[in-house]
């Protein structure tokens, strides 16, 4: 009984193994477009690796801090004010040069 169910096994693995073994060829296609992979594909990437970044700068300075801001609205409403200034004396009521 033993023998049989060897047997069995024996021709029903070589039946197996002597069919035709089905495959196609492995093409690599990089991603990144530095190794010449797609070019719309480098805003994605880049995204991605400035997420994954977690270095910080030792000596960059804290932009939050409440004087920071501060500062910062001050400069922005005096260009703004003297923007408009610049743009009144060219398109204003008596422009010039």
């Amino acid at each position: 009984m033993m023998i049989r169910k060897f047997a069995a096994a024996l021709v029903l693995g070589c039946a197996v193994s002597a069919s035709p073994a089905m495959a196609q060829d492995l093409v690599h296609q990089p991603i990144s477009p530095t190794f010449g992979g797609n070019p719309f594909n480098s805003n994605h990437i880049l995204g991605i690796a400035n997420a994954q970044n977690k270095t910080t700068d030792p000596n960059a300075v804290n932009r939050n801090d409440q004087s920071s801001i501060f500062a910062r609205q001050l400069e922005s409403r005096l260009l703004s004010a003297l923007s408009s200034q610049i743009v009144d004396a060219i398109f204003g009521d008596n422009p010039q040069e």
